[in-house]
């Protein structure tokens, strides 16, 4: 079963209510598929979603949640895969929804994937950004996760390395100026490693230094959660946030040729098809929201007060930590090729959010 990183390393401090919280590994106890059953394939702990000519797949969880941390590893089509989009994404419901993006935009072989983050508040969203990734996202599983509090949403990225067997790990050297904290929990070994925003994952390919060997029949690796979106509440700036709507966990495959790659100019080859990405790690640690009850009563559930005290209204979550403003900095120094923030012939007047928006640490 997937083990958080952050209760592992200590990343989040603070008291767990266990009433009304959701922690799992197993798809079927927390999502259902949604849509195009005949493209899902289970094959043990993973699970395959196709896309043809015919259709995509998708699927969504049983519950909704306010607040709390949700996280899916996915592997991404290989090869060819210009024209798909595979999602992962947090949203409520009706005209005026709340809604968390990850969009993974496919490519031309050869070509990298980019990753489109967008927020949807009352409605409205129009607030994308476009990365590349430092890894190639279609060789191994990577976890992506949507962290939510009353303070911010953090989007961030895990690098899982896996099935590495016999093998010396070197570290402490060019790449990392101290030695991680290693700690080991059954086949799981968590590195917790200090970066810096110049520092380029590709760049760093364990140098000599300290040894450690490993001889599982299968160990993860577990590289620090990188941040590579911050949504801060700013409503005392007059700007809303999404604070007090419940949220459904969604995943998809689908084509979208019209847009997605190179803006719509390379089309989806389907010579290719099927289109395959697959899942595993399915993770929410989040508070659940009955339908039955109103929106205003799950916010003051799903909320700390008293001696009640949830991980995510922790202060050390209610903004980023000198470390992770390093590592959002380098990821927008180095990966970042779409802001709306930027883009004046789209937004001759400067969005609000931009003018006050930062990942300050204090």
């Amino acid at each position: 079963m997937a083990v958080s990183v952050f209760k592992m390393v200590g990343f989040f401090v603070g008291f767990f209510l266990i009433v009304g919280l959701v922690s799992s590994a197993k798809f079927d106890e927390l999502f259902q598929p949604s849509w195009a059953l005949d493209h899902f394939a289970y094959e043990g702990e993973l699970l395959r979603l196709k896309l043809d000519n015919y259709s995509g797949a998708g699927f969504q969880s049983k519950s909704k949640y306010m607040f709390g941390k949700v996280t899916v590893q996915i592997k991404l089509v290989e090869g060819d895969s210009a024209g798909t989009v595979t999602a992962f994404y947090m949203s409520s419901e009706g005209p005026y929804h709340n809604e968390f993006d990850f969009e993974f935009l496919g490519n031309t072989t050869g070509e990298p994937y980019l990753v489109q983050t967008n927020v949807f508040v009352n409605g409205v969203g129009n607030k994308e950004q476009r990365l590349n990734l430092w890894f190639d996202p279609t060789k191994d599983f990577h976890s992506y996760s949507l962290l939510w509090n009353q303070r911010q949403v953090v989007v961030l990225l895990l690098v899982l390395l896996e099935g590495i067997r016999n093998t010396s790990v070197l570290f402490c050297s060019v790449c990392l100026r101290s030695c991680p904290l290693v700690l080991e929990i059954g086949s799981v070994h968590t590195i917790q490693v200090v970066l810096f925003f110049d520092l380029k994952f590709s760049s760093c390919m364990f140098p000599d230094g300290a040894r450690l060997g490993f001889i599982e029949t299968k160990s993860e690796f577990l590289v620090d959660e990188t941040p590579i979106r911050l949504h801060t509440n700013m409503e005392n700036k007059g700007i809303p946030f999404p604070k007090d709507q419940a949220m459904g966990v969604y995943s998809s495959i689908w084509n979208a040729d019209d847009w997605a790659t190179q803006g719509g100019r390379v089309k989806t080859d389907w010579s290719h098809a099927p289109f395959v990405a697959s899942y595993k790690g399915f993770e929410i640690d989040a508070c659940e929201c009955p339908v039955s009850v109103a929106a205003v009563d799950n916010a003051k559930k799903c909320s700390s007060s008293g001696e009640k005290r949830y991980w995510w209204d922790e202060p050390t979550l209610s903004e980023l930590n000198a470390h992770q403003s390093h590592q959002l900095l380098w990821v927008k120094a180095n990966h970042m090729v779409y802001d709306y923030c930027s883009d004046t012939a789209r937004f001759p007047v400067t969005p609000l959010e931009c003018l006050h928006h930062s990942h300050r640490h204090h």
